[in-house]
Order: structure tokens, then C-alpha cells, then sequence
């Protein structure tokens, strides 16, 4: 098992998870990365912790995106665009 950090290195800004040597899932990571976020967040931030955690920096922004919108789909997370010129997401409530 192997102890991921944020992308700067710090574990202030991010909390440490246990994950098993396998890569995780987009899916999955959109998940945590989502999890950990402040309740207002830009999406530039959860796009840089999702490839940190799937350790593949090549990763499309649209796929993340794509990935968040089928988890509210599946009622896992809720969330609403608050600014759509810098990209501002905020939590909502399920």
C-alpha cells in the first residue's frame, strides 16, 4: 500500500489515502479528489489531484469533467457551477 499526497507535496492541502498498488479509476479518483475539495473549488485543482492519484499526468480535462458529471448522475456527489468564466465549482448537497 502506498501513501498518495497532493501534487505540491504538502499534506496540509490534502488528505493521505491508502490505496493498493493497482491504479485506481478515473472514476474513482474524481471521486476522492472531489471528496477532499473545499466546499468552493476551480476545477483546475481537482483535474491536478485526479492525475496525481491515477499517476497519469497526460489526462484529458474533459474526461475528469466527463467522470463528475456521471457521478451526479449516479446521485454520489452534487455540485453546481458558480462561475463559468474561471471555472468555480461549489459542493452541493445530494
Amino acid at each position: 500500500m502506498r501513501n498518495y499526497w497532493g501534487p505540491h507535496g504538502s499534506n496540509k492541502d490534502y488528505v493521505t489515502h491508502k490505496v493498493m498498488d493497482k491504479k485506481v479509476t478515473v472514476k474513482d479518483a474524481v471521486l476522492i479528489a472531489f471528496n477532499e475539495m473545499e466546499e468552493k473549488f476551480p476545477i483546475i485543482k481537482l483535474n491536478d489531484r485526479v492525475r496525481y492519484l491515477r499517476k497519469q499526468y497526460y489526462l484529458q480535462d474533459d474526461t475528469i469533467k466527463r467522470r463528475l458529471r456521471e457521478l451526479r448522475e449516479d446521485r454520489a456527489i452534487n455540485f453546481q457551477v458558480i462561475d463559468h468564466v474561471k471555472c468555480i465549482y461549489k459542493k452541493m448537497k445530494i
